[in-house]
């Protein structure tokens, strides 16, 4: 290649890269049909896209609505569990026979943690059962549920103390505080 072609190529090239790549500020662009140089101008107003904006806005809403209704199912199931288990009402009559509201919670704190914990053991020893095919089915479930309510139950202690010492340290704070 030649001289010539060379410089028509690098010339080629040259012009065709100011329209390819978009400028920040106006400058000045070579307008191939006069052959002057023009300034160019941009709408500073000009919205590319005018209603991606609110149409993203809409769709995180609906998104936001449906986390929403999902976690509010999820607590009322929850709830209705616990109601169909007898949980909350033996946990008041826990209460109400000893005349305690703490050992009431008590009650209600550990039931709860000893039935989640023997239902995620049971599930976690099926899981390993199916990985590793160490025991029947009716072994591993009985081994999750043995060692879920043990897990549960210290869990449940663990957590009870655990709330009881820290409404002790916040009352004790608000006690304070009111006394400034």
């Amino acid at each position: 290649m030649n001289y010539t072609g060379k410089a028509l190529l690098f010339i080629i090239l040259f012009f065709t890269s100011l329209y390819a790549f978009g400028q920040q500020e106006p400058s000045l662009i070579t307008d191939f049909k006069s052959l002057h140089f023009v300034e160019e101008t941009y709408d500073e107003g000009y919205d590319g896209a005018p209603g991606l904006f609110i149409f993203l806005m809409l769709i995180f809403i609906l998104v936001c609505i449906g986390i929403g209704i999902v976690v509010a199912t999820l607590l009322f199931l929850l709830l209705f569990g616990i109601i169909a288990m007898g949980l909350i009402s033996s946990s008041i009559l826990v209460g109400l026979y000893n005349k305690s509201f703490l050992k009431g919670f008590k009650i209600f704190i550990i039931g709860g943690s000893t039935i989640g914990c023997t239902i995620l053991g049971i599930g976690s020893f099926i899981i390993y059962n199916k990985i590793v095919h160490y025991w029947p089915l009716h072994t591993s479930v009985l081994v999750g549920a043995v060692s879920g309510s043990i897990a549960g139950l210290l869990l449940g202690i663990i957590i009870f103390y655990a709330i009881r010492k820290l409404t002790g340290f916040f009352y004790s704070k608000l006690k304070a505080a009111k006394r400034v």
